[in-house]
């Protein structure tokens, strides 16, 4: 998308049926309808995701839950739609695909081209949806698949969500080191899919602490975003607006109006162009024990939408972040991702802090980054974002200290030397242009948790 963010999420409108420890409930009302997809969109959304019980997995076409989906759809606005086709995720982790369930790729490629020919004409198609957070061991089947896509129809987008950084058993083969691993996995997947795209799911937001694994979830983005910078690629993040009892033991808790800034403004900083939010609309199906290890991302509140049709305060905020980052984009978008920065207090290392301490081999402040951040009160990152053409920089400074802060109402000041890069600088906040007073090349800031500054330097 040209000078706009490409923004989903998972779990659109269902059909009002919902399921709470094996038994179906009904609210009587079909929420694929024209006017709840009007209502998606009006949220922000620029791009439809059917999945799920959404999407089409074979059988009657004209009968078909997608096509329900793709025709209220595309009345509602939508000309770029994503369908979920089991058949085709199934594919993706067949370890016998080529060689053994197809004969070669003449027949891979018959067989897709069957399967697509019901929806791939349909109005405002767009791509498919994918096996999700594949790991290591299933990327060379997924590879050929997306290769096979994409010779048929060159122009087709493919949803490929892979896995963020994580278990080394998930991520990696013939190595110990899982940050070595994640680099290799991400690496893998360019160099063998040629889809040219990289998208990661990460969920910061948990009961107990804020960085996923304690501190894993930044590790995620830099990988990601240097895996990108290499290969020339596309990011895409899937981000959090979700809340659980308990997904294999952890507990994920609702999403702040800053916790929503703090994901997206580390978005922007790290060159992501594809959002994706998990989820748009609380899940249909959930079992009521906190204690299970079976995930419970079903929890009304936590999504945009509740079970019944319902916005959430969510939606509200959510509307207005997705608003201000597309009145930002023209501007972002002349830059690509370059380099990463981190700032802590002094006397204080990454390692003291449980949020960071996970971050290998992180970039401190020094000679390398051309703005200095000085006297921080709590942990700062910069990014730095190059001209795609010309000359031109635009860095990120945004506070990242624990979210669980904010309700306390804490702040940062931080110290910026901009030195020569402050003639002619600009300065945006929350997607508009806005004034700073510096002197003397020295800009002083007040950040609350999660926001950020953008600084676009000749």
């Amino acid at each position: 998308m040209k000078d706009q963010f490409m923004v989903y999420g998972y779990c659109s409108p269902t059909n009002g049926v919902f399921n709470i420890n094996g038994c179906n409930y009904s609210y009587g009302e079909d929420f694929r309808s024209v006017k709840r997809y009007k209502e998606h969109k009006n949220a922000g959304f620029n791009v439809l995701l059917l999945q799920g019980g959404n999407g089409y997995h074979g059988g009657d076409w004209e009968t078909s839950g997608g096509k329900i989906c793709m025709e209220a759809g595309y009345k509602a606005g939508y000309d770029k739609i994503i369908i979920d086709d089991g058949r085709l995720k199934a594919m993706c982790v067949d370890d016998e695909l080529i060689g053994g369930t197809y004969k070669d790729e003449d027949e891979l490629l018959r067989v897709i081209e069957e399967y697509t020919k019901p929806y791939r004409d349909m109005p405002g198609f767009y791509g498919v949806q994918l096996y999700d957070e594949p790991r290591w061991a299933k990327l060379k089947s997924y590879a050929a698949v997306v290769r096979a896509l994409k010779k048929l129809y060159p122009n087709i987008y493919l949803q490929c969500n892979l896995l963020p950084y994580c278990g080394i058993d998930l991520i990696a083969a013939e190595t110990t080191d899982d940050y070595d691993g994640y680099k290799k996995y991400l690496d893998e997947w360019l160099t063998t899919s040629g889809s040219g795209n990289v998208t990661v799911d990460e969920y910061f937001f948990r009961r107990d602490y804020l960085m996923g694994s304690e501190g894993a979830a930044f590790n995620t983005f830099i990988i990601a975003a240097e895996a990108c910078k290499k290969h020339n690629a596309t990011l895409g993040l899937v981000i959090q607006s979700f809340a659980c009892m308990s997904h294999a033991g952890l507990h994920h808790r609702h999403v702040t109006e800053p916790d929503m800034y703090f994901q997206t403004n580390l978005a922007m900083g790290f060159g992501a162009r594809e959002i994706g939010f998990f989820t748009y609309m609380t899940k249909t199906s959930f079992i009521l024990n906190a204690q299970s290890s079976i995930a419970n991302d079903s929890v009304d509140g936590g999504a945009w939408i509740n079970h019944d049709g319902s916005r959430t305060r969510l939606y509200y905020f959510g509307k207005k972040v997705l608003k201000e980052m597309q009145n930002f984009a023209p501007t972002l978008f002349k830059y690509k991702y370059n380099n990463c920065w981190f700032s802590f207090p002094k006397g204080v290392k990454h390692t003291d802090v449980l949020d960071t301490r996970r971050i290998v081999n992180p970039n401190y402040m020094d000679e390398t980054c051309p703005i200095k951040v000085k006297n921080s009160t709590g942990v700062v990152i910069v990014t730095e974002q190059v001209a795609k053409e010309g000359s031109g920089k635009i860095f990120m400074v945004e506070n990242v200290t624990n979210l669980k802060y904010q309700l306390e109402g804490k702040v940062q000041r931080v110290t910026i030397d901009l030195g020569a890069l402050a003639d002619g600088a600009k300065f945006y906040y929350r997607g508009k242009e806005v004034k700073k007073n510096v002197k003397n090349g020295v800009l002083r800031l007040v950040i609350k948790n999660g926001d950020a500054l953008f600084i676009e330097t000749k």
